[in-house]
């Protein structure tokens, strides 16, 4: 079996017969959709359905770090925007409101 080093909660299997992974199984271990079993020594055995051998309590944890890497970059970006602002430059400044031929209309409130 093959085994990405950095990502210890994959592997893929060398064939898709079933057989014994020299690895401690446990009840979150899944080849492909399969639960995956444990032998008597408390090594995983394996179902054979799948090349995929995966822990899916790792799925919950990447999708709860993509979701504080999306608001990370979100309340960056709303920093970034609130200092253009404050400095008074526009170019980051989203406008609601267009004239009818499309112009966008100046800023009133004038320099700070």
């Amino acid at each position: 079996m093959t085994q990405d080093a950095r990502l210890r909660a994959l592997a893929l299997a060398d064939r898709t017969s079933p057989g014994v992974w020299s690895r401690p199984g446990g009840r979150w271990w899944l080849q492909g959709l399969e639960p995956v079993g444990t032998t008597e020594e408390g090594l995983a055995r394996l179902p054979g359905r799948a090349r995929l051998i995966w822990y899916w309590p790792s799925v919950v944890v990447a999708a709860a770090d993509l979701l504080v890497l999306i608001a990370c970059a979100r309340s960056l970006a709303a920093e970034i925007r609130a200092r253009h602002e404050r400095r008074g430059d526009t170019r980051y400044k989203i406008s609601t409101s267009a004239l009818p031929d499309g112009r966008v209309p100046e800023d009133p409130g004038g320099d700070t």
